[in-house]
């Protein structure tokens, strides 16, 4: 069975190309997605499903490159996306995907299963209590999509990371307004200046902004914050100078 014509069309704008194992998955990955429904993937068509859920989570390629055996996390994964769209496009890619929803952690348990991907994980939790675990500085590469501004992001993914890794925040074209505080934030949790990649989806010309992160600097012990404090009070540079007198 072909690819549908939207999905096709998007992955070839992209400069990517399938094999027949990989448009299996894909398949079957959409068809997974649309019986969950919209009230997991916010997706209320499946040309929507494969343009601005697949081909968009794709455009992180855009950003970062990508390779087998390395290591990344997908923080905030809600429907597998960008996470699972990613490892079917990188063979070898170890993909880990983290949920803080056990009803989302349990739906993504099962259509890793259902599609086969061995080198994909879920870990269910939130992201403040994985950045203290022991998966701490494990990973080379995370991806946060739609999940919170570009502070608390980097408050999330940041620990995460190795340093020489980074992390891509999938955003629309209203990012300058974060980013100030995404600096601020960065700077004190080990990571460098953002680099901002600007690019159209696919077919449709919505303008998106992929925001690059890299970590320079080991984060420093005391972050991530407890649970809810990122989203409660993310670290611009009012909050960093009142943590500094504190």
């Amino acid at each position: 069975m072909s690819l549908p014509a939207a999905l096709e069309g998007g992955l070839a704008e992209l400069g990517l190309s399938v094999n027949a194992a990989q448009r299996d998955t894909f398949l079957q990955f959409r068809e997974s997605l649309m019986k969950a429904g919209t009230k997991l993937t916010g997706f209320g068509s499946a040309s929507d499903l494969d343009l601005k859920g697949i081909v968009d989570s794709l455009t992180c390629l855009r950003a970062v490159s990508l390779t087998r055996e390395q290591r990344l996390v997908d923080v905030g994964s809600g429907g597998g996306l960008p996470g699972i769209p990613l490892a079917v496009a990188v063979p070898g890619l170890q993909v880990t995907l983290l949920e803080a929803s056990v009803r989302k952690g349990t739906f993504l348990k099962g259509l890793v299963a259902t599609l086969g991907l061995a080198e994909v994980s879920v870990v269910v939790a939130r992201a403040e209590e994985f950045g203290r675990s022991a998966a701490r500085a494990g990973y080379d590469v995370a991806t946060i999509r739609a999940v919170a501004s570009l502070a608390v992001a980097a408050e999330y993914c940041l620990p995460l990371l190795k340093r020489g890794g980074a992390f891509v925040a999938m955003k629309g074209p209203a990012v300058a307004a974060e980013m100030d505080a995404g600096i601020a934030a960065a700077r004190l949790l080990g990571g460098g200046p953002p680099e901002v990649v600007e690019l159209k989806l696919p077919i449709l010309g919505h303008r998106r902004t992929l925001v690059v992160v890299r970590k320079i600097d080991e984060t420093p012990p005391g972050y991530p914050r407890r649970v809810g404090v990122p989203n409660r009070r993310p670290l611009d540079e009012g909050v960093i100078a009142h943590l500094g007198d504190g």
